[in-house]
């Protein structure tokens, strides 16, 4: 860089000297003219930043600590022409001072000569620094013209005196000399002046000290989810001397060390550490000088989430000690003690609010006011705790087994729980307990039931304000079927009405969902077309008488139907089969019975039937009803009179119930026994017993009756089944005329939604007809007499195509027929008009 001091030739130069009692210096005083230097610190501790304290008095001159660095910004400024170049020394004593981090500033473009010796002369040190604008232009203002740290190594009075502070003084020389330091422009020196910075070099002797921020020393009724707040301060006059603003009351010391430990903190009682919940926040010249101090407390009990700080109505005592400050441990160059500086152990006392709010419930399962429950559900109560509800901090907690609860509803007593109780389960919660109730009897169905919850206390006597809630029971059972008259196997007059109650314990019977099968006629609310959904099973029906002419209700609950007159044939069987569910959609199974209308005949012996309230006497029928009513036949045998038994051929009949069930129903001359044999071909043989040469048979129902219906499950839409009714009394089995039928009800599959998907064909049961046979002659298998059976002729089934009906207009066409798993799926389209299907 020599050529650029051969260019800085010819300007007058200036030194900055900073010294320590240096006699013939420039005294702390504001610089004045157009063009000059003056430092700044930015970690003041008097009344300004400049280093003079405004007034020049020594006890407002700043002050920095041994062991501490703060930095100085050289300023320079240089107006009117404004300057091309400038050089600077800046002298310092060495011996309580270290200089480092030179920097350059921003007023130059170009800068050289960047260097700090610490022994320019014995005891002083120098700062270099020079800078110009290259190629020559004029820079104008106030700027800064480098930085520079210093680092206290010493102090410089004993006992912090403020009577001789040190001098920094700027050494102009001969301001127009070309020697030391200067301010340039075209070789003109600008320098008008310079400000001194005086400062003390101390000691840090004074401990730290603590004060209580937001809760006083003695205070009372202390809310418990507040946090304790305290301040660590390490000042320059020790405690006593003002603390009211943050940074610079009382001056400020080297600042707190907030390690923990040394510094303690200690609660009496103790339920949590508290250096384990504390936080700092420190502020101040020094950046630890003053430090705002929180505890925030964990829950006493332990609860996540809980708020609560501290024990209800509880005297505390936190006392803080041993915290120290950043003291030098090499400060005692003039006999000061060294550092650090411990505080000495400061105490606070203060007492917690007492609790006064009582515990409450805060959930019930099931849900007040909720519906739909079931009867064997148990009763589940939250209790809990706390200051404020529904959310806020605990309370001292519930007393276990205070409390009580009541429960009754429409069908039971009041059965008071009181704790311990077998049948109350408590478990811990959060803030309090929960109490579980099994009842010892299940409630009735869609009733309501009341709940009382009382006398919970929590751990110092606060007593709950009764709490009362309702709930409401589901209905799971479904409708069910009372006082039929007649009842299943009991003859009825060839004129007679149907009568039976309907009854629902719970929501009430669905009157538009149910219906009734009576001898081929549907019966349903309005009449006409319907259906009646079973599970998986639509059975429907293409046309239904109204029933509602035939019944009276007091309410949902109760129906009680009376149809009729209604007329049938002497000896006919009378299936009865009654669909129900009610409107909480429990179905009810169907009720199936079968009733006999009364019937005239002809024994075998020639003997007439002994009709209802007679008896036989030997020679005639005795009693009051007809001697033609059909009861039993007499014959002679034995030397006296006997019976036989026999199955009346034209009271043979088979009813579909369903998709895969048909009841078969008969009357028989004597009363006894009752079963069916089965299958899905006719038999060859009738002398092999049980079954006859059939596939399957019923159970047999000792019901001792002269009327008989079984019921036949498991059958599959669309195939041809053979049946054969079968009955025993006193010893002899006899069995009846074969009948034959094709159930052709089909299941439908449901979407999870429930809608129905139409794929299959829904057909209405038709009326069982007899099928056409011929009489053959087989011999029997065991080759002893041979039997007549009754061979169905194979029908003619109807063509796959049918043609639209004769007639004007566009009515309904069958274009295709075709057997699919068992079942016929009928396809084509629609119109007005109607078209009759007989299936085989």
């Amino acid at each position: 860089m020599k050529h650029l001091f051969r260019r800085f030739a010819g300007f007058a130069t200036l030194g900055l000297v900073l010294a320590i009692g240096m006699s013939g210096m420039a005294q702390a005083a504001a610089p004045t003219g157009a063009d000059w230097f003056q430092l700044l610190t930015n970690q003041q501790t008097g009344s300004d930043n400049t280093g003079d304290g405004n007034t020049g008095n020594g006890s407002d001159l700043n002050y920095y600590y041994v062991g501490q660095t703060f930095t100085s910004v050289i300023q320079i400024r240089s107006t009117g022409p404004g300057a091309t170049a400038a050089n600077i020394w800046i002298d310092y004593p060495s011996t309580t001072t270290t200089a480092s981090n030179l920097t350059t500033g921003s007023f130059f473009n170009t800068w050289s000569g960047q260097n700090v010796s610490s022994t320019v002369s014995p005891g002083v040190g120098r700062v270099f620094s020079t800078g110009a604008n290259i190629p020559v232009s004029v820079s104008s203002g106030t700027g800064t013209f480098g930085n520079v740290d210093w680092t206290v190594s010493r102090p410089n009075s004993l006992a912090r005196a403020t009577s001789s502070p040190a001098t920094l003084d700027i050494n102009i020389g001969v301001i127009g000399a070309t020697t030391e330091s200067n301010i340039s422009n075209a070789g003109v020196d600008l320098l008008d002046s310079a400000e001194d910075f005086q400062v003390h070099f101390w000691a840090d002797t004074i401990r730290p000290f603590a004060e209580t921020n937001n809760i006083a020393s003695g205070t009372t009724g202390v809310v418990i989810d507040a946090n304790y707040l305290f301040r660590l301060f390490d000042t320059r006059d020790g405690e006593g001397f003002s603390t009211s603003t943050a940074n610079n009351a009382g001056g400020v010391g080297t600042g707190v060390n907030t390690a923990t430990p040394p510094g303690t903190l200690t609660l009496t009682p103790t339920h949590f550490v508290p250096t384990s919940f504390d936080a700092y926040s420190c502020s101040g010249v020094w950046g630890t000088n003053v430090c705002n101090t929180t505890i925030d407390p964990p829950s006493p009990l332990g609860i996540v989430g809980d708020t609560r700080n501290w024990l209800y109505n509880q005297a505390y005592q936190l006392c803080i000690a041993n915290y120290q400050d950043l003291a030098s441990a090499s400060q005692n160059q003039l006999g000061e003690p060294n550092g650090p500086n411990s505080m000495l152990t400061k105490c606070f006392d203060f007492t917690t609010e007492p609790d006064t709010v009582a515990p409450q419930v805060v959930s019930e399962t099931p849900a007040a006011s909720s519906a739909g429950n079931s009867i064997a559900t148990n009763i589940t109560i939250n209790v809990e705790d706390r200051k404020t509800y529904p959310a806020g901090p605990s309370g001292v907690g519930v007393a276990t087994t205070t409390c009580a609860f009541d429960v009754w509803s429409e069908s039971q007593a009041t059965t008071t729980y009181a704790l311990p109780s077998a049948f109350v389960t408590i478990n811990p919660i959060s803030y309090g307990f929960q109490y579980v109730i099994n009842p010892a009897t299940d409630f009735a169905q869609n009733e309501r039931v009341w709940v009382r919850a009382y006398a919970c206390q929590d751990l110092v006597a606060n007593t709950m304000a009764d709490d009362n809630w309702f709930f409401d029971t589901s209905d799971t059972d479904p409708p069910y079927v009372i006082n039929k008259l007649p009842d299943n196997d009991q003859i009825a007059a060839t004129s007679t009405n149907i009568q039976f109650g309907l009854r629902d314990d719970g929501v009430g019977v669905d009157i538009n969902n149910t219906v009734i099968f009576i001898n081929g006629i549907y019966y349903s609310a309005g009449g006409g077309a319907g259906s009646v959904t079973l599970s998986g099973t639509i059975i429907s029906f293409a046309t239904s008488t109204n029933f509602t002419p035939f019944y009276v209700s007091t309410s949902t609950n109760q129906y009680d139907f009376n149809i009729g007159p209604l007329t049938f044939a002497d000896g006919e069987a009378i299936p009865v089969i009654i669909y129900s569910r009610d409107t909480s959609n429990n179905l009810m199974p169907r009720v199936v019975y079968g009733l006999v209308a009364n019937g005239t005949g002809v024994c075998p012996s020639g003997a007439t039937f002994c009709g209802v309230n007679t008896t036989w006497n030997g020679s005639s029928c005795v009693g009051t009803a007809s001697s033609t009513t059909v009861t039993s036949c007499p014959t002679t045998g034995g030397g006296g009179t006997s019976y036989v038994i026999e199955i009346n051929a034209t009271t043979v009949r088979v009813d579909q119930i369903d998709g895969d069930s048909v009841l078969v129903s008969w009357l028989s001359n004597r009363p006894g026994t009752g079963r069916v044999v089965y299958g899905e071909q006719t038999s060859v043989d009738m002398t092999l017993r049980p079954n006859y040469g059939y596939d399957n048979s019923t159970p047999e129902y000792n019901h001792n009756d002269t009327y008989h219906a079984v019921v036949i499950d498991g059958l599959e839409a669309g195939k041809l089944y053979y049946f054969r009714p079968i009955t025993e009394s006193n010893g002899q089995e006899v069995y009846g005329k074969e009948v034959l039928m094709t159930p052709v009800f089909s299941t439908r599959i449901l979407s999870e939604e429930g809608t129905p998907i139409p794929t299959e064909l829904i057909c209405p049961a038709p009326a069982p007809t007899p099928a056409p046979s011929r009489t053959t002659t087989r011999p029997s298998r065991n080759g002893v007499v041979p039997v007549q059976v009754n061979t169905p002729v194979n029908p003619t089934r109807p063509p796959t195509v049918s043609t639209q009906p004769t007639g004007t207009g566009n009515g309904p066409k069958i274009e295709n027929i075709a057997p699919v798993g068992g079942t016929l799926n009928l396809f084509g389209s629609g119109g007005v008009g109607n078209i009759r299907i007989i299936i085989y």
